[in-house]
């Protein structure tokens, strides 16, 4: 849904608490019978679609799915947003806005009339971006009901397969309820990791072609198998 540097077909884009994406691929594998066993695994909004299907799905979760791993998770969406907003992020909140306007500006090439780019000039912060574009196109009345309802940190309770956060404590643009320490002591299937560094999906090895998160995702799956 344009995230391939392609503008997909129809109104909706995608957002946190959207895997209907994510459902409808793995519908197709456990139709075809074609893998016996998978292991999912998301980066920042990835992460989050992730933990957010596992948690939807709950008791009901096809077997073949061994569980999940998500690294740099804005669990928690108000919390992450006000992160946006601080001085030190100017760089991610101007990469970020270039981008989704970019994409706000296409989709209204496709569908005419669906925003109305005047109020670029109001925002003020990044809850005024999504009032403006990211809630409606999504199906929100607000940006605060797009938080709440988009949020994976509720749904992390219903998960009933093995699943693994890894947010950094150093990450840019998490904070509070995106590491949801208490929550998940209560859970049985829930895990949370903090590594000291690691920044927003970063964490690094000394040669720089390989990812920590990668290598501790695989032994992670390997435990729960």
């Amino acid at each position: 849904r344009s995230c391939s540097g392609e503008i997909n077909r129809t109104r909706k884009l995608y957002h946190h608490g959207d895997a209907d994406d994510l459902r409808y691929v793995l519908q197709l594998f456990f139709d075809e019978n074609r893998y016996q066993k998978i292991a999912l695994m998301g980066n920042s909004m990835g992460g989050s679609i992730v933990m957010r299907y596992l948690g939807e799905e709950g008791e009901g979760v096809h077997p073949s799915i061994i569980g999940g791993v998500a690294v740099s998770v804005p669990c928690d969406l108000t919390d992450g947003v006000e992160t946006i907003d601080e001085p030190r992020n100017w760089m991610f909140r101007k990469r970020f806005l270039k981008m989704l306007t970019d994409k706000m500006r296409a989709k209204e090439a496709q569908f005419p009339g669906t925003f109305d780019f005047s109020k670029l000039k109001e925002i003020t912060c990044w809850e005024d971006f999504d009032d403006y574009f990211s809630a409606p196109v999504n199906g929100f009345k607000s940006a605060q009901q797009f938080y709440t309802e988009a949020s994976c940190l509720p749904f992390l309770k219903q998960i009933k397969k093995p699943a693994l956060i890894i947010n950094a404590k150093n990450d840019p643009i998490l904070k509070g309820r995106c590491y949801p320490t208490e929550a998940v002591r209560k859970m049985d299937e829930v895990w949370l990791e903090m590594p000291e560094h690691g920044g927003h999906v970063g964490f690094p090895e000394k040669n720089l072609l390989k990812s920590w998160t990668d290598k501790r995702a695989a032994l992670f799956f390997e435990e729960v198998l």
